[in-house]
């Protein structure tokens, strides 16, 4: 899009909602909060699933199942209002940045 003239175009922001436990969107205030700070912009709601969760201590079938279909219906929840869930596997602390940095976050 090109600007009128004499307007400059400005990026429009980008926001990152890092969910880690809390797997829903309704009553959820960091992704309130980074959807309200990204209005007009790109709104990054982001998952890292760390594989310690899948196969430590406290891991069953039943309980990975049930991560998995959580992550699932979050992102069903994410794609009716316009936007998804990304999903990263492995380290959070290495896995974040990067993220942030691709998004222009």
């Amino acid at each position: 899009m090109i600007p009128p003239k004499g307007q400059v175009m400005t990026p429009s922001p980008t926001s990152i909602a890092w969910l880690r436990r809390d797997l829903r969107i309704h009553d959820h205030p960091a992704l309130t909060a980074a959807a309200d700070e990204a209005a007009g912009g790109r709104l990054v709601v982001l998952y890292v699933l760390d594989p310690v969760l899948l196969t430590g201590r406290w891991s069953s079938p039943n309980r990975n199942a049930f991560l998995l279909d959580s992550l699932r219906a979050l992102d069903g929840d994410l794609r009716a209002v316009g936007s998804r869930l990304e999903v990263r596997v492995g380290d959070a602390q290495s896995l974040v940045p990067p993220v942030a940095a691709e998004a222009g976050a």
